[in-house]
């Protein structure tokens, strides 16, 4: 899906850089507007994979079998957005998502002093702990600390 919306975005700027016609103009303006819808739907489905997750973890409808068994179902779903290698890692809002599993990731993240206010920002690697009883980032809380982005960290480089 994600290669869709980059394709869709690409020949979006290309049909706007190219001659003025008015018929171009407004097919790249369609494209635009489809690679957005896109995007937007593929944030819906996100969310609600991850609604389901938490609404069979508290449910009493399902045993504990039912639930595992839900649960493995929608993790598995393809859906997620999964970046092409040429583009470049984009910061994640913690409240848009977080990581799915235990992981070290770049993190972004200040103290609050009060008011939603976090001060200076820092840039660290963390580690984050998705299997806690209450999941979160290293020292997150410690004096403050809030995480407000991260990214997954690049694959180590290989040697030859």
């Amino acid at each position: 899906m994600y290669e869709l919306i980059k394709d869709l975005r690409e020949k979006a700027e290309f049909l706007t850089a190219a001659e003025p016609l008015n018929i171009k103009n407004a097919f790249a303006e369609t494209m635009k507007q489809a690679a957005d819808a896109i995007e937007e739907l593929q944030q819906t489905v996100e969310q609600m994979k991850a609604i389901v997750i938490v609404e069979a973890q508290h449910t009493e409808m399902f045993d504990e079998r039912d639930k595992k068994t839900l649960m493995e179902m929608v993790k598995s779903l393809p859906l997620q957005i999964i970046p092409h290698k040429d583009e470049k890692p984009r910061w994640i809002p913690v409240t848009d998502r977080l990581p799915e599993d235990d992981c070290h990731v770049l993190a972004y993240y200040g103290f609050n002093h009060g008011n939603g206010y976090l001060g200076m920002m820092f840039m660290q690697v963390l580690d984050y702990y998705a299997r806690d009883p209450r999941p979160h980032f290293q020292h997150e809380g410690l004096n403050g600390m809030t995480v407000t982005h991260w990214m997954p960290l690049p694959e180590p480089s290989k040697e030859e």
